[in-house]
């Protein structure tokens, strides 16, 4: 298992770190997906690998719907 650290970002002044095991890249990316859900609110999660250290992934949050209830 490789630290990974993921940034959650979308609160002005009070972005959260987090540093989590994961076992390759696409687990990294997985777990940036999951972190997203537990915020709500957040623009963006960023994890990089600690030990490369590489970029790994970027997951943003869907842009809020513009439909109009009729």
């Amino acid at each position: 298992m490789t630290p990974y650290l993921f940034y959650v970002f979308g609160r002005p002044g009070a972005d959260d770190l987090y540093v989590l095991n994961c076992a390759d890249d696409r687990e990294a990316r997985a777990r940036a997906e999951w972190l997203l859900t537990l915020h709500p609110g957040r623009d963006r999660v960023e994890a990089w690998d600690e030990a490369r250290p590489v970029w790994i992934a970027e997951v943003e949050a869907p842009a809020p719907s513009l439909a109009v209830a009729a």
